[in-house]
């Protein structure tokens, strides 16, 4: 995580927020960070999927701990119902979206 140029982080929603295993990555690396270590990122993309509430707040979770200024996180946070994403389109281009800011943030020169 913190020698990468750009990261993508996702996570469904799960009582409001991350899953438990995101928040385990999130702590395990938060040592790092306060221990002098430094995030490499340039970008960060970052999903949270949904079936019924809870998108945004778990976005605004994985947008903290990632780290980077507004311009430098490309957020999705959408919602399903009881569908698959892979049956939402909408969601589908979003994320590909996503994946094309990243690619562009990361060939420019520093």
């Amino acid at each position: 995580f913190n020698q990468a140029d750009g990261i993508i982080l996702a996570s469904p929603v799960y009582f409001g927020d991350i899953t438990a295993q995101m928040k385990a990555f999130i702590d395990r690396n938060f040592f790092t960070f306060t221990h002098g270590g430094e995030r490499k990122a340039r970008c960060a993309g970052l999903i949270a999927i949904g079936g019924g509430g809870g998108a945004d707040e778990t976005a605004a979770t994985l947008k903290r701990f990632a780290g980077l200024p507004e311009g430098k996180c490309f957020i999705l946070a959408g919602y399903t119902g009881q569908e698959s994403a892979r049956n939402k389109p909408e969601l589908v281009k979003q994320a590909r979206e996503i994946g094309r800011k990243m690619a562009a943030e990361l060939t420019k020169k520093k």
